[in-house]
């Protein structure tokens, strides 16, 4: 009876109803029920397909995000308390800034980037069970964070990623008419059927209701996905921005995550971008005035050295805003005063 139904398709239908149904003739009870849902399934991605190429000829509103680096290889050289790994990649924005995390407090033995013939490279000395490096550009609209796994005692090298692509079906900042809400489509990949897709994530980075503070919000209330249409190779998701009820500005923050538990070193990669939300008639992602300073982790670090005595040194301050301009550098004297820096530069 199924194979009349699949017979009645045209041959690519067929085909791919034949191939399906036939692995579960012989299978245990109950299992041609799956297998009719599987059918469906597939029927309904080779529709989406046709009717998408129906739709090609249609302008498009395409922003391809870019990660802040592309990655070459993973190197892992271990020790009897420690594990170094090495971070090959080339940039893909002027600078870079990247922090360490792990399970325990003092994470990073050494640290350092080095560029040479285009490629650059981190090295950092972590606990032997994991740790994880993430790499942003300066104003963290795009990071890449890599879970490094250091089970083990041998050298290890890893060269092949699977990066998660986001696509935003939008060619610009996300903008809200008052009382209303905004949509946002996201195009992400697969690699056929079979293959599972990458783990989406999203919330919102924003100003608080009370416009003093920045923070992040997640869940239905803020961020509720509305649409689902799988392709044979991709995967669109529609987003609503809930802006009629919580008229915020901010930041809307895909990420796209990839997990990959047989892989020799990296088993985690996400990739995360963030796309401006703001009223209309508002200048940037932040109204005017408006400057938060959160707090910055020990951890982080630039693509500069940091600070030595009696040498040249990087400060680093983490501010949210508009507009800003006009930074001026003090150096605080043991007696309490303030001196101001002029030789430094910005």
């Amino acid at each position: 009876m199924m194979m009349g139904c699949c017979a009645a398709s045209n041959t690519v239908l067929a085909a791919v109803c034949v191939l399906v149904c036939f692995r579960t003739t012989y299978g245990y009870y109950g299992q041609s029920d799956s297998c009719m849902t599987e059918v469906k399934e597939q029927l309904e991605i080779l529709t989406n397909e046709v009717s998408r190429l129906a739709d090609a000829r249609l302008p498009q509103k395409h922003n391809v995000t870019l990660d802040p680096v592309t990655l070459l290889s993973v190197e892992r050289h271990p020790a009897p308390s420690r594990n170094t790994f090495t971070v090959n990649f080339t940039m893909n924005v002027p600078q870079i800034y990247w922090f360490v995390s792990s399970y325990t407090e003092e994470t990073v033995l050494e640290t350092e980037v080095q560029n040479a013939d285009g490629h650059s490279s981190i090295s950092l000395s972590c606990d032997p069970d994991e740790c994880t490096l993430t790499i942003s550009d300066t104003n963290q609209s795009s990071t890449m964070r890599l879970v490094l796994f250091g089970h083990g005692n041998e050298p290890l090298v890893q060269d092949e990623f699977t990066v998660p692509s986001l696509t935003i079906k939008h060619d610009s900042d996300l903008v809200y008419q008052p009382g209303s809400d905004v949509k946002v489509t996201i195009i992400t990949p697969s690699k056929g059927m079979q293959e599972t897709f990458p783990i989406l994530r999203y919330s919102i980075k924003m100003i608080d209701e009370n416009g003093s503070r920045f923070e992040e919000k997640s869940g239905s209330e803020w961020v509720q996905q509305i649409e689902e249409t799988k392709y044979l190779r991709s995967k669109e998701t529609t987003l609503r921005v809930k802006t009629s009820r919580h008229p915020v500005s901010g930041f809307l923050v895909l990420s796209l995550l990839h997990r990959d538990r047989l892989a020799p070193i990296v088993k985690d990669l996400e990739v995360t971008h963030s796309v401006v939300l703001k009223p209309k008639g508002q200048r940037g992602p932040f109204p005017d005035g408006f400057m938060f300073f959160p707090g910055l982790s020990r951890s982080q670090h630039t693509t500069e050295k940091m600070c030595e005595i009696e040498t040249n040194c990087t400060l680093n301050c983490s501010a949210v805003g508009g507009f800003m301009k006009d930074l001026q550098i003090y150096r605080l004297l043991s007696n309490g005063e303030k001196q101001r820096v002029t030789n430094g530069s910005q």
